[in-house]
């Protein structure tokens, strides 16, 4: 069984890696052959499936990156785990969505209530998991003192920035500045992964967060 430092590592890791996806991948390939054609909801650049699969991982490596700030960086209360089960409903419902963009090749691939839902991520339960949660657990992180506070600000610095990118910025360029943001935040795990065996259990007397 992996100990929690270990754990820690691996989560990093998969939020680096995901980091890279989005920025490195995602971003550079939207720069060189646009997604989305001019039709609302015709998706045209090929092979558009493999697009859609990569969402999918950096939907996963993100969340990794979410839970190992979580584990390392809070007191881990009662209202952070119900912000990180929406976290989580998001993000998997992001991957539902994708997954169903590469099935039907078209960015209405789910309907609720007779709404298309697509890559938008107001509505596809991205903004769960890219700008709510790392928001919550930034403040989460200040309160609790864990980790150093400029790594607390980054955290709420990327949900903050991730909100706003995509409406300054072309796709291409925001995705790259996406990734970015992801890959500080997976390295500030991953060089943070010694304080874990202090994170066991919380001092008796300490406020929960």
């Amino acid at each position: 069984m992996l100990s929690e430092r270990d754990l820690i590592k691996w989560l990093a890791i998969a939020c680096i890696a995901a980091a890279v996806i989005s920025g490195g991948v995602l971003g550079l390939w939207e720069q060189a052959h646009p997604f989305f054609g001019h039709s609302r909801y015709q998706v045209v650049a090929p092979p558009f499936q493999l697009w859609s699969i990569l969402q999918v991982f950096k939907a996963l490596g993100f969340l990794g990156g979410l839970f190992g700030l979580f584990l390392i960086a809070t007191r881990r209360g009662i209202l952070l785990k119900i912000i990180m089960g929406a976290a989580v409903l998001g993000g998997a419902f992001f991957a539902i969505v994708w997954i169903m963009i590469a099935v039907t090749a078209r960015d209405d691939a789910v309907y609720v209530l007779k709404h298309p839902i697509g890559s938008d991520v107001h509505s596809n339960g991205g903004a769960l998991f890219l700008w709510l949660a790392p928001i919550a657990l930034g403040i989460a992180a200040l309160a609790a003192h864990r980790i150093s506070r400029r790594k607390s600000i980054w955290s709420i610095l990327v949900g903050l920035l991730g909100l706003r990118i995509f409406g300054l910025f072309a796709p291409g360029t925001a995705l790259m500045i996406e990734g970015l943001i992801w890959l500080v935040l997976g390295c500030i795990l991953y060089t943070s992964r010694g304080s874990a065996q202090q994170l066991v259990r919380p001092e008796r007397g300490a406020r929960v967060v």
